[in-house]
């Protein structure tokens, strides 16, 4: 049996949260290990910060899952910090509830490694969370 793949969503959103692992965990060998609320909290846990500077407690993900839009701090401004302190190996997915045309080339042209719409349909999601999960595993052969 693989390992599992640690997974950090940040979405704002509680219930898009809670639907988005429950669709991982059933789904692929992903696994949410932490959720966080908003960019800032996003910035400070690849950083270290308190309250996450234990990395025993609070390793880093392979697998970053963000909101596009988000308090305080958006996806693409984190996109941006992550340029500039690259985390080794992390893949980083932005996940948008706004269909815009090309809005997903904007965020892999400044570091994504892939982006989906937000979904409400289980079986979409159950889809999506199987190309993360070959996305991650084919980088890592």
């Amino acid at each position: 049996m693989p390992q599992p793949i640690k997974v950090i969503v940040a979405d704002d959103d509680e219930e898009d949260r809670l639907f988005l692992r429950e669709c991982l965990h059933s789904t692929t060998n992903l696994r949410v290990f932490h959720e966080l609320s908003n960019g800032s909290e996003v910035i400070d846990y690849l950083s270290g910060k308190k309250p996450f500077e234990d990395r025993n407690l609070h390793p880093f993900p392979e697998v970053l899952i963000l909101d596009a839009i988000m308090p305080a701090i958006e996806a693409n401004e984190i996109l941006h910090w992550i340029k500039g302190h690259p985390v080794s190996g992390m893949k980083t997915i932005v996940f948008s509830g706004y269909p815009t045309s090309n809005i997903g080339a904007g965020y892999i042209k400044i570091g994504a490694h892939a982006f989906f719409y937000k979904t409400s349909d289980v079986n979409q999601l159950k889809t999506i969370a199987r190309e993360i999960e070959t996305l991650v595993t084919k980088a890592s052969h």
